[in-house]
């Protein structure tokens, strides 16, 4: 049976932010209806939100899942770092590797816009089996304040190994930096428009056109060297010819370090490749997304492997002014003397930032098109009011206020600029950290407990963690936890406190070749206790997907295949086939060595438009039947790309019949005959 196809309705937690739904499907029956109705239901307790949030479920539906390339976010193949927190991740740049007081270039902030969905088609192998847990939540799940997601959690995360220093609403305890992500805007469609914005404090010296330490999704750039004696106004065209380091400045500030060898440029931790082209420089991400520099290091373009481009323009003082969909849709960028001011969206709305005196991020807000919309916004809260509140680094982000007015969260710093608390609200989630002398860092959670972290250097500008030891307390047992590497800086053994240890082996693109849970040591060496469980995988030559992966399981002492799958893709990376084979050993009550359960997709397109397909057929896993029947799912979309009808084995259709600009469904048919509108 199909499990999942899409994400399921939720609404996020943090008020202030734009969050995205979407919905679920299965095989047999319509869960889509289902999601319709608890929405329905929803809006009698939710009303106004879950209208704003409800949002993307057609697009999650449309793009999310049959574009095709099910790309896992964080390491690729298994499940991300960290287990069940996703705070584990190193938080920006380090201190001094600014932009130079230039706005940033651009960029997608996802790389293909797609990462995991989850579901059982997904990229095969995704679904990690084991769940690690190498620098995530400890045995008590206060430890890490609950975290608010990596701060690296695009799949440009997977471009260079985490550092799993990032705790609490985050902070890298590695460096002291402050992170913050915000979601402003994302278009419908597959690898679509996207605006979010990212703070690094380490960075907030550094002035950008949303104010000190602020990004967006588009502040991508090379930064190239000057030349000997070239005045610090004027922008490097030719690179130097005795230069041997590049760096590569990403959205959300992470900097990535190459390094010239020979004629070809090697990155520093970084599996991402860079080279020289014809009036530029060609950047291409693990996930096959090309992007094109000019020879300044501005950001031209970026190409997917599904064929969307999308295209940026600067004006004269060399801002950034418009990304342009190649499908259509673009943004626009406006300016008041040096600061964004605002951007319009390709749905009327308009994204608005005002600043402080000393140039600070002061608050955004998103308005409806129209006069009266503009006029109204002026007597509104703000979607999010940011705070500065510290008078020695008085461009450190201290605190966040929602659109209720209501403080959501509150940072401090020590007197080197240094992140040393984060808490929500009251109090809430509280963490402190204390930066010692010896290189070592405690964090204190709310309920008192400590935890000491030990880290090493990692690539240049970040630490990782190496070692985490939480002291017991009445309701907390003792947390142990080491963490090793291999030479790309990827984590090679995970040990947790009860001294079992996961092992893993990469190939070059740091992608998991094997995983090994469930290992003790015993005379010097990591072996397999009874039931530890092995997968092994191998990958696509070009793209980060897995093409086969075999499961063991280890009983009585030795290692026993108990599934094979095997994945085809087309030259684009779009799922075709997937064949499970069961090798499992058992006989009672009966053997089903050798049983097979497959599935095949067939896209039909827009004629001359391999990106936009108008409808998708999925085919198993059962066989067809003597009668000729068979279990084919049909999704048809409309001229936008969104989910028009499912069709499901059984005959029964459920159909979006309306959308609002937002590229949201606001009116759906049932299978029964129900009428459903959000």
């Amino acid at each position: 049976m199909i499990k999942q196809i899409l994400t399921t309705l939720s609404i996020p937690a943090q008020k202030h932010r734009r969050g995205m739904v979407g919905a679920a499907l299965a095989e047999y029956l319509p869960i889509l209806s289902v999601s319709l109705l608890v929405g329905l239901a929803g809006a009698q307790t939710y009303g106004p939100a879950l209208k704003q949030h409800v949002g993307e479920m057609a697009s999650q539906l449309a793009s999310n899942y049959y574009q095709g390339w099910f790309y896992p976010k964080e390491t690729a193949g298994l499940a991300p770092m960290g287990g069940g927190s996703s705070s584990s991740g190193s938080s920006g740049p380090s201190a001094g590797e600014g932009s130079d007081g230039q706005d940033g270039s651009g960029g997608e902030s996802e790389d293909g816009g797609v990462g995991g969905i989850g579901g059982d088609y997904d990229n095969p192998g995704s679904e990690d089996p084991f769940n690690p847990k190498p620098g995530g939540e400890q045995s008590c799940a206060a430890d890490t304040g609950g975290g608010s997601g990596n701060p690296l959690s695009s799949p440009s995360a997977s471009s260079a190994a985490s550092t799993n220093t990032a705790f609490g609403n985050p902070i890298d305890i590695g460096t002291g930096n402050k992170f913050q992500r915000e979601f402003d805007y994302r278009h419908a469609g597959v690898t679509p428009l996207v605006f979010e914005r990212y703070y690094n404090s380490l960075q907030s010296p550094t002035r950008s056109a949303l104010g000190y330490g602020w990004r967006h999704s588009y502040s991508r750039q090379l930064l190239l060297p000057r030349s000997p004696g070239q005045p610090e106004n004027v922008t490097a065209t030719v690179i130097p010819p005795r230069s041997i380091t590049l760096k590569m400045l990403r959205d959300d500030g992470t900097v990535y370090v190459f390094n010239r060898d020979g004629k070809h440029w090697q990155g520093d931790g970084v599996v991402d490749r860079l080279i020289e082209a014809a009036g530029g420089w060609l950047y291409t991400t693990v996930n096959g997304v090309v992007e094109r520099y000019n020879s300044l290091g501005q950001l031209k373009d970026v190409r997917y492997l599904n064929g969307i481009t999308h295209t940026l323009t600067y004006d004269e003082q060399s801002r950034l002014a418009s990304i342009t969909d190649s499908r259509g849709p673009a943004l626009q960028l406006h300016y008041k003397q040096h600061w964004l001011s605002r951007v319009s969206l390709p749905d009327g709305d308009q994204l608005r930032f005002k600043y402080s005196d000393a140039g600070n991020l002061q608050a955004y807000q998103r308005s409806n098109p129209g006069l009266w919309s503009s006029v109204k916004a002026l007597f509104r809260d703000n979607t999010a009011t940011y705070h500065y509140e510290d008078t020695t680094f008085t461009h450190a982000l201290t605190g966040l206020t929602d659109a209720e007015g209501q403080r959501y969260a509150t940072w401090v710093y020590d007197h080197l600029g240094r992140a040393v608390l984060s808490q929500h609200g009251e109090g809430a989630e509280k963490l402190s950290f204390d930066y010692r002398s010896d290189g070592t860092v405690a964090m204190t959670n709310a309920a008192g407990r400590v935890t000491i972290f030990h880290m090493e250097p990692a690539r240049p500008g970040y630490r990782r963690l190496v070692l985490m030891d939480g002291q017991a307390t009445p309701t907390c047992g003792q947390a142990r936890q080491s963490l090793s590497y291999n030479p790309q800086g990827f984590i090679k053994l995970a040990v947790d406190a009860n001294g079992h240890a996961t092992r893993y082996t990469r190939n070059e693109r740091g992608l998991i070749e094997q995983q090994e849970e469930g290992l003790s040591k015993l005379g010097g060496q990591w072996l397999p206790d009874e039931g530890a469980r092995r997968v092994e995988q191998q990958w696509h030559l070009d793209l980060p997907l897995v093409t086969l992966a075999t499961y063991s399981s280890y009983i009585n002492g030795k290692w026993q295949t108990y599934l094979k799958r095997e994945v085809h893709y087309s030259e684009t990376g779009r799922l075709l086939t997937r064949t499970d084979t069961d090798l499992s050993q058992q006989s009672e009550p009966y053997s089903t060595y050798g049983e097979q359960r497959s599935w095949s997709y067939t896209y039909h397109f827009v004629p001359g438009d391999l990106a936009q397909p108008t409808k998708v057929e999925i085919n198993g896993p059962l066989p067809a039947q003597s009668d000729g029947s068979d279990d084919i799912t049909h999704i048809a979309y409309n001229r936008e790309g969104l989910i028009q009808s499912i069709t499901n084995p059984l005959g029964q259709t459920t159909r979006i019949t309306a959308y609002n600009r937002h590229g949201q469904p606001t009116e759906a048919d049932l299978p029964n005959g129900i009428q459903v509108s959000l």
